[in-house]
């Protein structure tokens, strides 16, 4: 951006765009899924100072689109990512209120995996042990990397399960429009 800084105020005078992400235009269907990033993005960004981290993940998510064998796990990887960078992301090490290793339920309310001793959450539903290490796999990786890791059985299903509840009682993200514009590309 170029400005000219009057008196009192900055006047915007100009601007060059850096990258112009021309496949959403020759691809169309990644188009409601690119706006999703940057609707989540932008849902846990305040407008009061820079937040680079977020800012390059939704950079990065937009290049690494186009290469996505799996959109859906590549959508899971960046809500873990953003999470975790937003200082929100969900306890999935083991039990939160006791540590121990079989964990197999999912609080969205308390904020990660509970094992069945403390899981007396109303909210809890039970999360299968190859989708917590997907999870943790997903959130370690990098967003070039997310194409080579394969879900088996239900756990992508179950992975959008446990991000959308979590998105939802934490960060008050309801139904994403730019999702629902995937419903006319179908």
């Amino acid at each position: 951006y170029q400005f000219y800084r009057g008196r009192n105020l900055a006047t915007l005078t100009g601007q060059q765009v850096k990258e112009h992400f021309h496949y959403f235009r020759d691809h169309p269907e990644l188009y409601p899924l690119g706006l999703y990033l940057a609707e989540l993005a932008g849902s846990v960004v305040s407008g009061e100072g820079p937040a680079p981290e977020i800012c390059n993940l939704l950079l990065e998510g937009w290049r690494r689109l186009i290469e996505q064998p799996d959109p859906q796990l590549f959508l899971r990887a960046f809500e873990l990512k953003l999470l975790d960078f937003s200082g929100h992301c969900p306890h999935l090490n083991g039990c939160l209120q006791c540590g121990s290793a079989a964990a197999s339920f999912f609080s969205p309310r308390q904020g990660g995996l509970l094992c069945g001793d403390c899981g007396h959450a109303a909210d809890r539903f039970t999360v299968q042990p190859g989708t917590v290490a997907l999870a943790r796999r997903l959130l370690k990786a990098p967003l070039q990397q997310v194409k080579q890791i394969r879900p088996q059985g239900g756990q992508s299903h179950e992975l959008g399960r446990l991000t959308g509840t979590f998105l939802r009682y934490h960060l008050d993200i309801g139904e994403s429009r730019a999702l629902s514009l995937l419903k006319l590309f179908k």
